[in-house]
């Protein structure tokens, strides 16, 4: 469909690191989810940090460059990192802005962690888009029933006029509000 998107990647299977540089000539965009996607990296500010330079050196390794978005695992207003330190998802949304990197949430959850169904993923994402917004739709392309739903997603969007979009930095941030 020659349709371009964002990825936020993780190093969660390494032996895949080289689909990165892959999905970037193909003109994707890359950006940084986490190198160990482990809850624990959100047990001090340094532990975050530790865990995405490792992410964003094998983001650079495979692209030419580091990447300057990303995308906090669970979101900014996850209710896990609490168990790991409070008040870290308030001063880690804080100090990424600071550090000259941009995070992105989703405004569109396909719920394909719960949904096994790539017809029911499909249905999901339709009925969330808002005509006329800025949709930040939230997939897991580690997942069969995910990436088997997105050809209907995609159909959907072109016959009703949604326009499909990489996330650099100069697309406006998007964060929720932190709740711890």
């Amino acid at each position: 469909y020659g349709v371009k998107v964002t990825f936020f990647v993780t190093n969660q299977f390494p032996k895949y690191q080289h689909l990165i540089g892959a999905a970037y000539k193909a003109g994707h965009s890359i950006g940084v989810h986490t190198y160990s996607h482990q809850w624990s990296i959100y047990r001090s500010k340094e532990a975050y940090f530790d865990d995405f330079w490792k992410m964003n050196a094998i983001i650079e390794k495979q692209t030419g460059q580091k990447s300057r978005i990303f995308r906090f695992p669970g979101g900014t207003n996850n209710q896990v990192s609490r168990s790991y330190c409070s008040g870290i998802m308030s001063l880690l949304s804080t100090e990424m802005p600071k550090a000259g990197y941009f995070g992105y949430d989703w405004t569109v959850g396909s719920l394909d962690t719960q949904l096994s169904s790539p017809a029911a993923i499909a249905s999901q994402v339709k009925k969330s888009l808002k005509p006329g917004k800025r949709n930040i739709v939230l997939l897991h392309d580690i997942k069969g029933h995910t990436v088997n739903a997105i050809p209907e997603i995609i159909r959907y969007g072109i016959t009703n006029g949604y326009k499909f979009a990489t996330i650099n930095e100069n697309t406006p941030t998007y964060y929720f509000k932190p709740t711890n």
